[in-house]
């Protein structure tokens, strides 16, 4: 079982570097790593050429895409997705930074549970900002902790499968670091009505498949 990693960005080449290095220490390597670029400028593609050997070493493909439709992360997701092999496809946003074992233990996760259409992880840390973008990003941070901080049977999510003891049935996933079976693709996408600063395209996703499977 192999994981395709699917990165939507715009404009991040600092965050997407640090995540680009926790990749290459994973316990586990991806078979491929798909950045899909929303920015203006060159600067992501430049990044993905400097890192493109280093990937290599490791025996994984790193490609660049640059998204000539709409601005948008669904739209970049579906990109994403329409150009993966792997059996898992992982999302991940750009300013994320792995453990080391995620990979491996999100594809523990599936193939301990063939039933299981989807894994997410959770935030073990939150970046400190300063000044006014770092207050609000690190309230957006607090606000989505609190669907954590709760027992895993009330908030009715999948914990991140590193402490995971059982499979939970969830009715979303966030797509900050989540990731599908290949199959569910064939029936379902982002909805690309989303565009630009979108939010919460990764939830309305997740939540169609709950519903349609459940």
């Amino acid at each position: 079982m192999k994981a395709s990693v699917v990165i939507p960005t715009y404009l991040r080449q600092k965050d997407l570097a640090e995540l680009f290095e926790s990749i290459l220490n994973q316990t586990c390597m991806p078979l491929e790593v798909i950045v899909v670029d929303d920015s203006p400028t060159d600067e992501i593609n430049k990044l993905c050429t400097e890192y493109g050997t280093k990937f290599a070493e490791k025996g994984v493909h790193l490609f660049y895409i640059k998204n000539d439709r709409e601005r948008s992360a669904a739209i970049a997701r579906n990109i994403g997705v329409e150009n993966s092999k792997g059996d898992i496809v992982l999302f991940l946003d750009s300013d994320v930074v792995l453990e080391k074992n995620f990979i491996e233990e999100v594809l523990r996760v599936f193939k301990e549970r063939p039933d299981a259409i989807g894994v997410a992880g959770y935030i073990t840390n939150i970046r400190i900002e300063r000044g006014l973008k770092g207050a609000l990003r690190n309230l957006f941070g607090l606000v989505f902790r609190t669907h954590y901080r709760y027992p895993a049977d009330r908030c009715r999510l999948l914990e991140y499968p590193g402490t995971l003891t059982r499979v939970i049935e969830c009715e979303w996933l966030s797509g900050s670091a989540s990731a599908y079976r290949r199959d569910i693709f064939k029936e379902f996408k982002f909805d690309e009505n989303l565009k630009g600063y979108s939010y919460m395209e990764d939830v309305l996703f997740s939540h169609l498949i709950f519903k349609k499977t459940s």
